[in-house]
């Protein structure tokens, strides 16, 4: 694990100011590590560690020479990525933080949630509960202030997962080449609203996040399962073996979509189809095809013992878990009709990202920092890899990147 002190170089004390201009009103206070080390003084030190490691270890893994510098701030933002000329930042909300943590303790009085990593039966007066708006259920969850005392270790493991996950995402917004705004662009949760074209292009970005920061996730939290990363005794109970890491990865990768999707709801009330953000449904099931890419390529390099069946059912349970404890909680289920609007709405919209993507990939592909295989170019957003076992869609790799 990197030391503590290490942080010192990610965190220059003449940046700050630099990083309060380009962010503006949105910033209240900037946090440096140093101030974030006591433990007795909020749950600050853990959220700070959780997504500072998430960075240094993701520039690590990447081989990316770029400095990128990790900060949290407190504002009413959830989660971004800035870059400004010479250097770049990830930054999470304190608020983002705790609000992730409360709806995560919350999850854990529904029995579905902590056994995630089992198969869940469904409860037999779950037919009988009223069909409420998915969006709405997360958001009623979400607003959740009450913790779970005895769930305590699992709530902080899954707080500590999303967040890794989060910061990943927009740590991939910059070494993916992203930020083309020139200095201080961020990519905003409303930047393509009222734009159709930008509005995709947008959409296009958060998949290309995703992919690449559920890969680094995966990889991080095996390496954890099979101590090449230090793994604290609290962590050994959720990430025993390799069954569990999946298991546990993705499960805090879903908690973060779905904290997303109710922070989009409280902010941008209006059609989630005019969010940035895809909704939670399309990126749940995008980041499935993600996630076993990412972890067959692990498998292949002999970082998972796990069979993509295994792989398959892992993902599956995880997504079924955490769908009955949030109907649980909300005591409630999603509207079938709205749902299945979503899903058919979904194939006419996974075609249109596949198609942007096509066109924006040689441009990224050029901008992009590290010796990575851009991820998205791995898979489409139905699962099918790409280029390697089908020979027809070869002339999308560049040779560069094969």
């Amino acid at each position: 694990m990197i030391d503590q002190q290490a942080y010192a170089q990610y965190l220059p004390i003449e940046k700050h100011e630099l990083l309060r201009t380009a962010l503006g009103s949105a910033v209240s206070h900037i946090f440096r590590v140093d101030e974030l080390q006591d433990p007795d003084r909020s749950p600050l030190p853990f959220f700070a560690q959780a997504v500072g490691f998430a960075v240094i270890d993701s520039c690590g893994r990447l081989e990316v020479g770029f400095p990128i510098h990790y900060c949290l701030v407190r504002s009413d933002e959830s989660a971004f990525s800035v870059r400004l000329n010479d250097w770049a930042c990830v930054a999470v909300s304190y608020h983002f933080a705790l609000r992730l943590f409360l709806m995560t303790s919350g999850l854990t009085f529904s029995e579905p949630l902590v056994s995630y990593r089992q198969d869940v039966r469904v409860e037999d007066d779950y037919e009988k509960r009223t069909f409420i708006d998915r969006q709405e259920m997360i958001r009623i969850v979400a607003l959740s202030t009450l913790i779970n005392e005895p769930q305590r270790p699992l709530a902080k493991m899954l707080t500590h997962v999303a967040l890794n996950f989060i910061a990943n995402h927009e740590f991939t917004h910059i070494v993916n080449g992203h930020l083309l705004g020139g200095a201080g662009a961020v990519l905003g949760e409303n930047g393509g609203r009222g734009d159709v074209g930008r509005l995709l292009e947008l959409r296009t970005l958060e998949y290309d996040a995703d992919a690449l920061a559920v890969q680094m996730s995966m990889h991080h939290f095996l390496g954890m399962a099979r101590g090449t990363v230090e793994c604290t005794p609290d962590e050994i109970e959720f990430l025993g073996n390799d069954s569990d890491a999946v298991h546990t990865a993705f499960a805090g990768a879903c908690i973060a979509m779905c904290m997303i999707d109710a922070l989009q709801s409280f902010s941008l009330p209006e059609s989630p189809h005019g969010h940035a953000h895809p909704p939670a449904t399309y990126r749940l099931l995008a980041m499935m095809s993600a996630a076993e890419n990412a972890l067959a390529i692990l498998r292949r390099d002999g970082r998972l013992s796990l069979s993509a069946d295994a792989v398959r059912a892992a993902l599956t349970r995880v997504v079924r878990a955490i769908e009955l404890a949030i109907s649980e909680q909300a005591d409630a289920r999603p509207d079938p009709l709205l749902l299945a609007v979503e899903m058919g709405s979904r194939s006419e919209h996974d075609a249109e990202i596949y198609r942007c993507w096509t066109r924006l990939r040689p441009g990224l592909a050029r901008y992009k920092l590290g010796g990575h295989l851009l991820a998205a170019a791995q898979y489409d957003l139905d699962g099918n890899p790409l280029p390697r076992s089908r020979p027809e869609l070869r002339h999308m790799i560049r040779p560069d990147e094969s």
